[in-house]
């Protein structure tokens, strides 16, 4: 942006601020429809009970459930370095994933 803005030879001065983005944290009700849900999918594939846990880091979700009141359960394949170089998805993890997404959806809507 510095660089744009010094090309231009303009006859005043400019300065740039960009404001830290800052991102609601959220808690889930694990005792709601919707954990239960997961916590049924998750426990018909895998056979054992999720960890609902704190987590840093940011994501929509934070805006979902801050800004939409959608409620968000963040959950996804294992793997390493995300949003890294030499970013990767364990393969045989894939799978259950998407078992435990569409059961957690089927559970729900069955129950709502």
């Amino acid at each position: 942006m510095r660089q744009l803005i010094d090309s231009l030879d303009l006859d005043c001065s400019v300065s740039i601020e960009t404001p830290a983005p800052f991102y609601e944290p959220f808690l889930i009700d694990t005792k709601s429809a919707f954990a239960t849900s997961f916590r049924n999918a998750y426990h018909a594939t895998l056979g054992s009970q999720p960890t609902f846990a704190f987590k840093r880091g940011i994501s929509d979700a934070n805006i979902y459930v801050t800004e939409g009141g959608i409620p968000t359960i963040v959950y996804g394949p294992n793997g390493r370095g995300v949003h890294e170089c030499n970013e990767y998805v364990e393969i045989d993890s894939l799978v259950p994933v998407a078992q435990i997404l569409a059961d957690s959806c089927i559970n729900y809507f069955q129950v709502a």
